[in-house]
């Protein structure tokens, strides 16, 4: 096979694992369907397949990142500035993602949305550094004049903007699979 690689014993030994970086809005212990799914994915690649696993995720109100490990993750809890609806918000992530990328040094990157804000931060920032999305959901809209205004938006303009940038797309199910293909033209 032309793509296989063979390599010795001392070779294999001295092999650096991959690195990922999960970039997911929320993460355990907050608690939800998706910060699971991102949990489940980021421990199966460290334990089972012996990936360098980082995780940035949504911290607290104000200026500081939090470094800390959770349950063996090297995680990184972001401050935000402003939440609107469940979306935390902060100027400053793409210089603190560039930095993490930087000083981690991520080989790929799994984001996991439609919260919007760091999955399209670190897709429209990234380098060299390959971003698969994993999507998790149908329309965000709330039946709300104002929330579903904005959720327009972000459906309408910067969704598929992001989608256009990415290596791969992950449907977390087959009616996202279909949701995407159908609105966007978004194979999974």
């Amino acid at each position: 096979q032309p793509d296989l690689i063979y390599t010795t014993n001392s070779q294999s030994r001295q092999r650096i694992p991959p690195s990922i970086l999960i970039a997911a809005p929320y993460f355990p212990p907050h608690t939800g369907g998706q910060e699971q799914y991102a949990f489940t994915i980021a421990k199966l690649l460290q334990d089972k397949h012996s990936w360098r696993v980082v995780v940035a995720t949504s911290g607290k109100r104000g200026m500081l990142a939090k470094q800390e490990v959770y349950q063996g993750l090297q995680t990184y809890h972001l401050p935000y500035w402003i939440t609107i609806s469940n979306t935390p918000l902060n100027p400053l992530w793409p210089i603190m993602l560039k930095r993490l990328l930087r000083v981690e040094q991520i080989d790929i990157v799994n984001s996991q949305a439609p919260v919007p804000g760091l999955a399209e931060m670190v897709a429209f920032m990234r380098r060299r550094v390959p971003v698969v999305l994993t999507y998790h959901m149908l329309s965000m809209k709330k039946h709300s004049l104002v929330p579903d205004m904005l959720i327009g938006a972000y459906e309408a303009v910067i969704l598929p903007a992001h989608l256009k940038r990415l290596q791969h797309t992950i449907s977390a199910s087959d009616s996202v699979k279909h949701y995407l293909e159908a609105r966007y033209h978004q194979s999974s």
